[in-house]
Order: structure tokens, then sequence, then C-alpha cells
């Protein structure tokens, strides 16, 4: 399965098409079995195959991805993530719209589908994987930077208890990402309760320390280096070099608003601000930001894409 496994991870971000003209395979299935069903095409999408004749189960099991068409691969992707969409849609629609217990019933599922992602990850692959997770982490900073619209807090304890941190596991790009994603997990703790600071005391902190909520491991990045704080008036800014040893330069507007890897010029760098899900939304939206800086980028095929101007 792993040739699949890789395949979907190169899909992963690509748009879905629709398809009309395909095998319904889970009727199928249901009443005539796998056998059948690997002798007419694909048996994940019905989406026809690259193999002519069909598989038997001895050859879908050593290349299940001849069954596949491109199509059907990206498709497979696609559903492997909808549960993750579906839950994030929910909770995050309970949370703006006041509905704390169902925002909580539905966090906790999308918790149980983070766990159970990790604890089967060579079942659902490792890009599945980062996804889910990337697509968790995106829905708490949005609702952590509209703190001040919510009618109920979002205090990090909550942050803490629905959004799992990960252990070191899988091959060396695997551990890069737990890195990076134990890190921006910090950074929304801290930005959880730099939000409600704000919010009750009409300015920022001068320093972190005052966030008598958050742990002192939490003010910390997965290299073990301090992140950093800035604000100016009531905009704030976190960041962390990674494993390099660049530095931030302060300004609390400048930063590129992604946990994975960006295309372009490289960098450790992760931040976290007051306007990080706002530039998002502006990528999203078509516009270059950061234009003029090394840290001018834009979305297009849903990649984030960084070039020096």
């Amino acid at each position: 399965m792993n040739r699949i496994k890789i395949l979907v991870a190169f899909c992963i971000i690509i748009p879905i098409q629709s398809f009309s003209d395909s095998l319904d395979s889970q009727r199928c299935l249901d009443y005539a079995g796998i056998e059948y069903l690997l002798e007419h095409g694909d048996p994940y999408n019905g989406i026809g195959s690259r193999c002519q004749n069909g598989l038997t189960i001895k050859e879908f099991l050593s290349t299940p991805e001849l069954s596949m068409s491109t199509d059907s691969t990206m498709l497979f992707a696609k559903n492997w993530l909808n549960p993750f969409h579906y839950m994030i849609v929910q909770a995050e629609a309970n949370a703006l719209g006041g509905n704390y217990i169902q925002f909580e019933k539905t966090a906790n599922a999308l918790l149980g589908l983070l766990l159970w992602s990790s604890k089967n990850m060579d079942v659902v692959g490792n890009g599945i994987w980062r996804r889910g997770h990337l697509k968790a982490l995106y829905m708490y900073a949005r609702l952590i930077n509209k703190q001040t619209l919510l009618s109920h807090e979002l205090p990090a304890c909550v942050i803490r208890d629905f959004l799992p941190r990960l252990d070191d596991l899988g091959n060396e790009a695997d551990k890069f990402f737990v890195k990076r994603y134990n890190t921006f997990r910090n950074m929304l703790l801290i930005g959880a309760e730099l939000e409600l600071y704000r919010k009750k005391n009409n300015k920022l902190p001068q320093i972190l320390s005052v966030l008598k909520s958050i742990d002192e491991d939490e003010l910390v990045d997965a290299w073990n280096r301090r992140i950093d704080y800035k604000y100016d008036k009531m905009k704030w800014k976190l960041y962390s070099s990674g494993k390099s040893n660049s530095f931030d330069d302060g300004n609390v507007e400048l930063f590129i608003p992604a946990v994975e890897k960006v295309s372009g010029m490289y960098t450790d760098e992760i931040w976290f601000a007051s306007e990080y899900s706002n530039r998002r939304k502006q990528l999203y939206e078509g516009v270059h930001i950061n234009t003029n800086t090394i840290y001018s980028c834009y979305l297009k095929g849903g990649i984030i894409r960084r070039k020096r101007d």
C-alpha cells in the first residue's frame, strides 16, 4: 500500500472533479464482494483503472495503484480527509455561533479522528495524517484570532484538551513535521491567552510570563528555544527560528502564515500572530502578501509559494 500513500501525498492538494459515469463501488462490494469489484476495475471509487483486465486479489495487494486511475487517487485522498473537514465545519460554526456545548462535542469528535489517524498512520498514510492535523491547527488559529467575537471564551486549557501533542514517530520528514506541529500548538496556547489578556485589560502584556495559564514547557519551541514574543499596540506575533539560527525582524505584521513547508526559498521559521488568519484569507483571495520583503509569498495550486521580489 506504500505506493498508494506516495500517490496520495502528491494528490491531496489537487482540486477534485466530479465524476458522473463511475461504478457504484460501495453497492457493488456490498452485493458482489471484492473479487467481482476488482474484475471490473477500481475497487475504491469505481472511476476506471490503469489495468485493462482487472486484478486478482494477490495482484491488487502487491500493486494496488494499478487498480486506480489518477482521478480515483485524488478522490481517494479527498475522501480520507472529508471526516476532518466535516468535524471542523461543525466545530468552527458552533464556536462562532455561540453553541459551546455542541462545539465541545464536535471538537471532541475531531480529537478522536486525530488520535485515530496517529494510531493508524500505516493505514491512512502520513500525507492524510499531516493534512488532518494541519486542518485542526488552522481551525484553532482562526478561533483564537476571532476570540473577541466568541460569546464563550476559548482559553489555553480548551486547546490543550482538544488538540493533542504529537510524539516523535515515522521517518525524518514526519519527525520534522511533529516538531513544527508541537511548536505551533504551543503558540496557539500562548495566543489564546494573549487574546484573553487583551480582551480583559484592553492592552497586551509586556512579557509572556504574566500568562499564568501557560506552563513553562509551553513557552519554548520543539528545539527547546524560547518562543519570541513581539507586540505593537494591540497586535502581537510569536516566532520560532526552528532548527535554524534565524532572527525575526520584530515587525508584527511580517510573517509567512504556514506550518507546513512552503515552495521556494526554504525557511525553518514558524510564526503565529494576531493577523495570522487574516493573512491566510488574503492568500486564498489571491493577494500577494509581504511584497518587497524576503517573506513575499502567494498561493497557487493550493501551495504557498515564496519568492524574493
